[in-house]
């Protein structure tokens, strides 16, 4: 029996494979082979020399595999036990595997904007020593999708990105200080009848002192993500009529450091 590692290629997959306990080959090809599973579910066999392809639910095999329809004849039965699939002579691991979301060159991409960057020191408006700067980003991109035979919007692209920050200088107290802010927009995904999902607003506020000990030594303050904002994603995955709903959180943490700059 030919024993492979494989490695589920859609979020589809998981559930199907989980959903029905016996298949049957339904068609062999050179490279992939369709098994049905008791819930009229499709799951299709392949190597990486085909992809994911047509196909919406998939489990993939590994390189090398390419001989394993020779195993397989139409009508062939099998089970599924303890993390395998055992179908007339393979037997396919299950165990352990996951679905990876792998990033794909989908057609040609055309990114355009506008960008705004502004610099105003304040001495003439009687603020000695202080530098306020701004900069806005309106980003907008396409891609002429050659699978889905579409023109969509690129994946993550969000509708603006503001920073502004304030330097000075503070020669009677030998120090100085900064302070930025950034308004990132909301970010959003739409493949028509694959993927829509996006990434919540976030604002992140750092700034640092710095503090001139002596003509050697200087003390370095700085405090990053000072709001302890969060990054939340929602996805929604669309495949062969069935959809799931993905919610994560990465946890924002403030982050406050104290160093020692020198010169010898």
């Amino acid at each position: 029996m030919l024993t492979v590692q494989a490695r589920l290629a859609a979020p589809a997959a998981r559930r199907a494979l989980e959903q029905a306990s016996t298949w049957t080959v339904l068609q062999v090809h050179a490279e992939a082979c369709n098994l049905g599973g008791g819930s009229d579910q499709v799951v299709a066999l392949v190597t990486p020399a085909v992809g994911a392809g047509p196909f919406s639910i998939v489990v993939e095999l590994p390189q090398g595999s390419s001989g394993f329809t020779a195993h397989l004849a139409a009508g062939d039965r099998g089970e599924q036990r303890a993390g395998s699939l055992e179908v007339g002579s393979l037997c396919v691991q299950l165990e352990g595997a996951r679905w990876v979301d792998r990033p794909y060159n989908e057609g040609r991409a055309l990114h355009w904007g506008l960008e705004l960057d502004g610099k105003v020191r304040t001495d003439s408006m009687g603020w000695k020593g202080a530098t306020v700067k701004a900069h806005l980003t309106l980003p907008h991109a396409q891609v002429n999708d050659t699978r889905l035979g579409i023109q969509r919007m690129a994946r993550d692209t969000p509708k603006y990105v503001l920073s502004a920050g304030l330097d000075e200088s503070l020669p009677r107290l030998q120090s100085s200080y900064g302070v930025s802010l950034q308004l990132s927009g909301r970010s959003e995904t739409d493949v028509p009848g694959e993927q829509r999902g996006f990434t919540q607003a976030k604002t992140t506020l750092d700034a640092f002192l710095l503090y001139k000990i002596n003509s050697q030594f200087k003390l370095r303050l700085s405090g990053q993500n000072l709001l302890a904002e969060d990054t939340v994603r929602e996805t929604l995955y669309t495949s062969a009529g069935n959809t799931w709903q993905l919610r994560t959180m990465e946890g924002g943490y403030r982050t406050v450091m104290a160093t020692v700059e020198g010169r010898w």
